[in-house]
């Protein structure tokens, strides 16, 4: 077994809980009999729940993407959370751990943006109150000068 799911892996649970960004451990068996939690047990149930359905989805996700992969890990950021979910043949440890705000990537400046930009294709525009490209006016404004360019020709 990969992790922490039997009670004889106590040594192994203790230690990833004394890991200060850990908040929350499950682990249960195979059948979904809650092993070791550090919450109450009302709240473990529902997070069980919760997972078993997430692992389930993903297990025939990978299904479909290859046959022959199976699952080993899904790990997930929500809100300063991170959710890590170790499925396995005898059971199942989901570690839920404190983490620092994601900082999504900053967009080049405009300036840099064109100078990459191939001669023919019109510029790239940031929105400036959302600070994202617009992409969709940008597609229409290239297959507008695509048209101009074929009726010119």
């Amino acid at each position: 077994m990969n992790h922490c799911t039997k009670n004889t892996d106590s040594k192994c649970i203790e230690r990833i809980i004394s890991n200060s960004t850990v908040k929350e451990l499950i682990s249960y068996d195979s059948n979904g009999i809650i092993v070791h939690t550090t919450i109450d047990n009302a709240r473990a149930q529902l997070y069980r729940n919760a997972f078993q359905a997430l692992t389930y989805t993903a297990r025939k996700a990978v299904k479909i993407m290859d046959p022959n992969d199976e699952l080993k890990f899904i790990r997930m950021r929500v809100k300063g959370i991170e959710i890590i979910i170790a499925p396995d043949v005898d059971g199942t440890l989901a570690i839920l751990q404190n983490v620092a705000p994601y900082d999504p990537p900053h967009r080049p400046p405009k300036e840099i943006v064109a100078q990459i930009q191939p001669n023919n294709a019109p510029p790239i525009t940031t929105a400036p109150e959302q600070g994202h490209l617009d992409v969709e006016e940008n597609i229409e404004e290239a297959v507008k000068t695509q048209k101009e360019e074929e009726e010119d020709s």
